[in-house]
C-alpha cells in the first residue's frame, strides 16, 4: 500500500529558526509514517505539501485541502486539530469536500459524526517512546516550570493556564514573536520571557530537566475531549505534567498527572510541587508505564491501516 500525508503547510515547521509556527501534527505524521513503514504491506509513505512523488492508493488530509482525486484511490480526512468556530461546525464544511473517510482523534465527535450515518475511525494521538523517554537533565533546560506552544490558545485559556508561571524560574518556547504594537498585554510580556522555538530533538531534553511542564490545551479541543499530543510525550519520559482539566485525560492519567482549573490554584499547585520533591517525582514516575500500554504510535499506526484496508 502507497500512503501520503497531505499538509496545507510547508513541510519543515520543526527547523527551529523560521519565526514558523512549530506543527506538532507534522511531529505526530512523522512518527505514524516510520511506523506505518515498519509495517506489512506498506510499500511507500511520504509528507508531501504540493503534489506526491507518485500515485497513491490513500492521501491522508491533515488541514482542509480539498481532495485530489487524480492522486489516489481514497482521500480521508484526519480530524485532529481543534477550530475556534467549533469542530462540530467545521465537520459540517468538510462534508463538501467529499472526502472518502474521515478519522478523528476526538471520541465524541467521532461518535457525532456516526450518529449523522457517516462511517469512520476513531484515531487518537501517542507518543513516539524511542523519542520520548527518560534521560538525564541538562543545565540549559532546568526550568522550574516550563511550557511549549505557540500563542493559538486565546486570551482566557493563556491567562489562567500559562500566565501564573510567570512568577517562577519559567522556560517559554514557541512562536510568541507578536509584531502589533498595541496587542494585549499578556502577550508583550509572554514576549520578552520566550526563548522562541525549542530544537526539535530538544524537546525530551527540556521535559526531562524542567521540574514542572505544562499543558494547555485549546478550548475547542476541551470541548471535544481531546488529550493533547504533548500530554502523552510528557509522560513517555517519566516527567511531570501539570494539565488543564480534558475528562479523558483524567480518566486515563489521574494519578500520573496533576490536573488544575488554572489562576490561582495552578499557581498553589507549582509551589507546593516545587517544595515536595518526592511527592512530584512519585506522581511522574508512572507515567512511562502507563504509556507503553496502549499510547504509542505503533498502536495507532496499526489502527489507521485496518482502516485503509477497509475504505479501500
Amino acid at each position: 500500500m502507497k500512503i501520503g500525508f497531505n499538509f496545507k503547510f510547508p513541510i519543515g515547521s520543526l527547523i527551529p529558526g523560521q519565526g514558523r509556527n512549530f506543527l506538532g501534527d507534522e511531529m505526530t505524521a512523522n512518527s505514524l509514517r516510520r511506523e506505518l513503514l515498519d509495517l506489512p504491506g506498506v510499500t511507500f509513505c511520504e509528507l508531501f505539501n504540493g503534489s506526491p512523488r507518485e500515485k497513491l492508493d490513500i492521501v491522508v488530509y491533515w488541514h482542509d485541502n480539498l481532495p485530489n482525486k487524480k492522486w489516489a484511490k481514497k482521500s480521508i480526512f484526519y480530524f485532529q486539530n481543534g477550530f475556534n468556530q467549533g469542530s462540530d461546525k467545521k465537520l459540517f464544511e468538510l462534508y463538501k469536500n467529499n472526502y472518502d473517510g474521515f478519522m478523528f482523534v476526538s471520541k465524541p465527535l467521532y461518535l457525532f459524526h456516526k450518529g449523522l450515518g457517516h462511517s469512520g475511525a476513531y484515531i487518537p494521538t501517542a507518543t513516539d517512546e524511542k523519542y520520548f523517554r527518560p534521560m538525564n537533565p541538562v543545565k540549559e533546560y532546568m526550568f522550574d516550570v516550563a511550557y511549549v506552544g505557540n500563542d493559538i490558545k486565546g486570551i482566557e485559556r493563556t491567562m489562567k493556564f500559562i500566565y501564573p508561571a510567570m512568577k517562577f524560574n519559567f522556560g517559554l518556547f514557541g512562536n510568541w514573536n507578536t509584531k502589533i504594537w498595541w496587542t494585549r498585554h499578556y502577550r508583550r510580556v509572554l514576549k520578552k520571557v520566550s526563548q522562541g522555538q525549542i530544537p526539535f530533538e530538544d524537546l525530551p531534553l527540556l521535559y526531562n530537566s524542567a521540574r514542572i511542564v505544562l499543558n494547555c490545551t485549546i478550548q475547542d479541543n476541551v470541548n471535544w475531549d481531546v488529550i493533547t499530543g504533548r500530554t502523552y510525550d510528557v509522560l513517555a519520559c517519566n516527567a511531570f505534567l501539570i494539565s488543564d482539566i480534558v475528562p479523558s485525560a483524567v480518566d486515563k492519567f489521574y494519578g500520573h498527572v496533576v490536573f488544575t482549573s488554572g489562576g490561582v490554584d495552578l499557581e498553589k499547585k507549582i509551589k507546593y510541587y516545587l517544595e515536595h520533591d518526592d511527592e512530584r517525582k512519585k506522581i511522574s514516575v508512572g507515567g512511562r508505564k502507563k504509556i507503553l500500554n496502549s499510547e504509542i504510535f505503533r498502536e495507532r499506526a496499526k489502527a489507521m491501516l485496518e482502516y485503509f484496508r477497509d475504505i479501500l
